[in-house]
């Protein structure tokens, strides 16, 4: 089974060039994680492009992810100029990613071939998605190179293309918005952006993917399930369930939840209500659905609590899954809407197409598959739920403002001239007066032209601001500094010791991700002096010493790679480089042993006992690729290995 975190990895023989996510809320560890499958290793990416390769777009409820926290990521929130470009007015809660990955041909590696891959997920790119709640997904793929692709797909990505450039002007803390597309810093999006637009959308063809930037959710749903045939059955899935507007006091008319399912349905079928409705729901916390259950149940609705998967109790989790079945009992065939929009108002936009909506996407599918739906869909058709005791309409949903939009600046321009090094905002705001920076962990000081900064210390990858934002509230916000080509200032690579890599390598070759980073806590001194910017460790060791410990890493790191799995060799050949680079600086030690006697340990990695089984050519040297980079800029490579052979 294919998890979410997987439709981040590059085909086999591709690698990640860019890509636009957005959702409601996100997190740094998964951001990580994603950007780690995406690039084959972000951290490595970061350091050598100097550039994100994914740029997240949530709505100012998700807190700030900087780019320390997920290297190779960018995370924007909403400009102002959102509120006059969306006329829906409710939360941005679309949940969508358009992947761009490009890769080399065998036979000629100057000629590219790249593949578009679109996700629509009904969760959150958290950790609640991956682990406790139930979430549905989708995906499909489009070689850019192959006329003869499916063209259905095509269609799906052009909406999805036209959808994230239709964003992009109204994003918050983008500081390439105004570079031109010779920086570098614009060259991988404008070059996705080239490819994407040389595509033409196939006539005649209804994509599947839809959203509602400009009209609510509900109508090209409808337009897409048909509302004129019969089908035996109706499923309804969504984790909230919030009514519409109240009917008249001593109305004897249907209101809330029970009017806008019954609505929905019944346009959905084309106004046969005669048939079963199932719903799946959490029985916990359903919302309007607590009160309107028992009137909707009169009229053939049952309801289910949601099926959790295998190993998942459900103790800690809750139905996420957004997603309407319409089709046949005996068996999954019929069509299958999953994506953002919950069964609300808000989700799916009122029938007379006016009020609030959220920005949602989604996709109706047609589905043909053994097996009854219950087999598919995460319900158990034999578990109705008890409507007398077992219902709850649980807390109202909060809504927070973590990132602000209204940041004043997009970046810092780094600048080194016979004066000094500075940093200088952009854009140059007309009033300073309210802003403060702070940065490297020094203290708040007021905004101006220029910053002037320590040549002693490291030039800062970001910069904190606060300022004043509605009355009272302060916000606070992190902005990324760009070199003069306006390229990514990258953050020193995290100092760690021997044993710190080891266990990180062997954790990632077990389960294909390394342990969440923790802060540097060597990198500077009480003054904010470099340590270890020689490359000597914070403390001298005995020469026996330093070989002892690098000894004992190496061999049990040439035992982790043997044992591999398949599909790591380039993320392990990343991390190696990666990890080889912070330790030049921090072993110094250990290299000034090595260079000493003369010795390159990497050539140890590079035998037969240790390179894993089953591994092709292209594989193969990248690993080799990868332990001749990792002994360069140790300064051994042209030394022997622990044999004496030099090959």
């Amino acid at each position: 089974m294919t998890a979410l975190l997987d439709l981040f990895a590059p085909p086999p023989g591709y690698t990640g060039h860019f890509g636009w996510i957005c959702g409601f809320t996100a997190d740094g560890r998964v951001m990580r994680e994603i950007a780690d499958r995406f690039t084959i290793g972000a951290g490595s990416f970061a350091t050598t492009f100097q550039r994100p390769a994914l740029l997240l777009m949530t709505d100012h409820a998700s807190p700030q992810i900087t780019a320390d926290r997920a290297p190779g990521m960018y995370h924007v929130t909403l400009a102002p100029s959102w509120r006059q470009r969306f006329r829906g007015r409710g939360i941005f809660h679309a949940k969508v990613a358009l992947l761009h990955f490009s890769g080399t041909t065998s036979k000629d590696p100057a000629a590219r071939r790249d593949i578009f891959r679109l996700v629509v997920s009904t969760g959150n790119w958290t950790r609640e998605t991956l682990e406790r709640n139930i979430d549905l997904f989708w995906s499909v793929e489009f070689p850019h190179s192959d006329p003869a692709a499916e063209s259905q797909n095509l269609a799906d990505i052009m909406v999805a293309r036209d959808m994230f450039t239709g964003l992009q002007p109204h994003l918050s803390l983008y500081p390439w918005a105004a570079a031109s597309g010779g920086e570098a810093m614009q060259v991988p999006y404008a070059d996705t952006l080239r490819l994407l637009n040389a595509l033409k959308a196939p006539p005649g063809v209804t994509p599947r993917f839809f959203h509602s930037l400009d009209q609510p959710l509900r109508k090209p749903l409808l337009e897409r399930f048909g509302g004129s045939q019969s089908e035996p059955l109706t499923i309804l899935g969504s984790g909230f369930f919030a009514g519409g507007d109240p009917a008249p006091v001593r109305s004897s008319q249907p209101q809330g939840a029970e009017a806008f399912l019954r609505e929905l349905v019944s346009d959905l079928s084309g106004q046969d209500e005669a048939k079963p409705v199932f719903t799946v729901l959490n029985p916990d916390a359903c919302q309007g659905l607590a009160t309107a259950a028992a009137a909707l149940k009169a009229r053939r609705w049952r309801f289910f609590r949601p099926r959790f998967p295998d190993g998942n109790d459900g103790s800690q989790g809750k139905l996420h899954a957004k997603f309407i079945y319409r089709g046949k009992k005996d068996r999954l065939k019929g069509q299958l809407y999953i994506g953002s929009g919950n069964l609300t108002p808000a989700g799916m936009g009122a029938s007379t197409g006016t009020g609030l909506w959220n920005f949602e996407a989604g996709v109706v599918i047609p589905v043909d598959k053994q097996g009854t739906p219950d087999l598919h869909l995460p319900y158990s058709p034999n578990e109705d739920i008890d409507l007398n005791t077992e219902l709850k309409a649980g807390g109202p949903f909060e809504m927070a403002n973590e990132f602000s939009g209204d940041c004043p600046l997009t970046h810092f321009r780094l600048i080194e001239d016979s004066a000094g090094l500075w940093l200088e905002p952009r854009p140059v705001p007309s009033d300073f007066r309210g802003i403060s920076l702070s940065h490297s962990g020094g203290n708040w000081q007021p905004l101006s032209e220029r910053i002037a900064l320590d040549p002693e210390r490291l030039p800062p990858a970001l910069v904190r601001l606060r300022w004043s934002s509605g009355g009272d509230d302060t916000a606070n916000v992190a902005v990324p500094v760009l070199n003069e080509r306006g390229l990514q200032v990258v953050p020193e690579a995290q100092h760690r010791r021997l044993e710190d890599v080891w266990d990180a390598l062997m954790q990632m070759a077990a389960t294909g991700r390394e342990p969440e980073p923790e802060p540097p806590e060597d990198d500077e001194d009480d003054e904010g002096r470099r340590n270890g910017s020689r490359g000597q460790s914070a403390t001298a060791r005995p020469a026996t010493y330093a070989t002892r410990r690098l000894m004992a890493v190496i061999t049990a790191l040439g035992e982790v790679q043997a044992e591999m799995p398949a599909g790591q060799t380039r993320l392990w050949a990343n991390r190696l480089i990666e990890h080889g680079r912070s330790l030049a600086r921090t072993e110094g030690d250990v290299l000034r042993t090595l260079k000493d006697m003369q010795l390159n340990p990497f050539r140890h990695l590079g035998r037969a006992e240790f390179m894993p089984l089953g591994l092709n050519n292209e594989e193969v040297r990248i690993l080799h690729d990868a332990h001749a980079e990792a002994a360069r800029l140790w300064g051994v490579r042209g030394f022997a290995g622990f044999d004496g052979v030099l090959s």
